[in-house]
């Protein structure tokens, strides 16, 4: 299992690096994954990041790639410590428990009836707090995202010049 996810892994970090592109559309797409990880609820986000990808002309691989962040083995971990920050962002503070209960009653029940019964104060901290997250996230993982796509790109570039001149080398040789 573990080697399973080690694999699925650097198949998408690869995925993104391979992509063709400047460092900073690759970038931007990951800046948009990782805010829409927080901000959308979990089962909208593709749906939510492909399109903002496209306004904000970054990449949709990443985007998409950028909302697995979120799962169902982080979101237990992920949405009360959201609601916790949004609950003081809004100058609403709630209390651990309280958010812990009501988000497990939402994923016993996902209905907009179980929505309606956590009550605006949770819902707006979830907003407040996943954007907060959002865009804490967004701007590192932007500026991390260009910087290992350049790397990535100028080493590859690199070695596809020595295999050029290597055939050059040996085409000369003969």
């Amino acid at each position: 299992m573990k080697r399973l996810k080690k694999r699925s892994v650097a198949y998408w970090y690869y995925k993104i690096l391979r992509e063709r592109g400047t460092p900073d559309f690759i970038a931007r797409g990951w800046a948009v994954g990782l805010f829409v990880n927080f901000f959308v609820p979990c089962f909208f986000q593709a749906a939510a990041a492909i399109p903002l990808a496209f306004l904000f002309r970054g990449s949709r691989i990443a985007a998409f790639v950028g909302t697995f962040i979120s799962n169902n083995f982080t979101i237990p971990f992920i949405y009360p410590a959201q609601c916790y920050i949004g609950g003081y962002l809004i100058c609403k503070p709630l209390f651990y428990e309280q958010i812990k209960t009501a988000l497990k009653e939402i994923m016993r029940n996902p209905s907009y009836d179980a929505i309606y019964q956590l009550g605006m104060h949770l819902v707006l901290a979830f907003f407040a707090g996943g954007a907060f997250l959002g865009i804490i996230s967004a701007i590192p993982g932007y500026f991390i995202a260009h910087r290992l796509t350049a790397k990535y790109q100028q080493k590859r570039h690199e070695q596809r010049m020595q295999k050029r001149q290597a055939k050059l080398d040996a085409g000369n040789m003969i």
